[in-house]
């Protein structure tokens, strides 16, 4: 069986008072608002978030691109001492 909880019966004499108590809780909230700026910045393309969050996701986003780029780098490299070897025999 389900029942309502006993918080959520305080918040009014019959269901359509809580409901209606209920929806004011998350309207003074600003879930809905906070919902429309994460979907205009996103839209944007730009990051949305504290300047803490955004610092954060900044420096996340720099460590996981350094080890991508050294991993690029590294094999970059061993691709030139792979095909110096054939090359050098070309120019003689």
């Amino acid at each position: 069986m389900i029942s309502e909880h006993p918080l959520y019966k305080a918040l009014g004499d019959d269901s359509q008072q809580r409901y209606k108590n209920y929806q004011k809780i998350f309207d003074k909230l600003g879930i809905a608002k906070e919902e429309s700026l994460i979907t205009e910045a996103t839209m944007r393309g730009e990051v949305y978030g504290t300047n803490g969050s955004i610092k954060r996701s900044v420096s996340w986003f720099h460590d996981q691109l350094s080890w991508l780029l050294m991993g690029a780098i590294e094999k970059v490299r061993l691709i030139k001492i792979e095909l110096a070897g054939p090359l050098i025999y070309l120019v003689f």
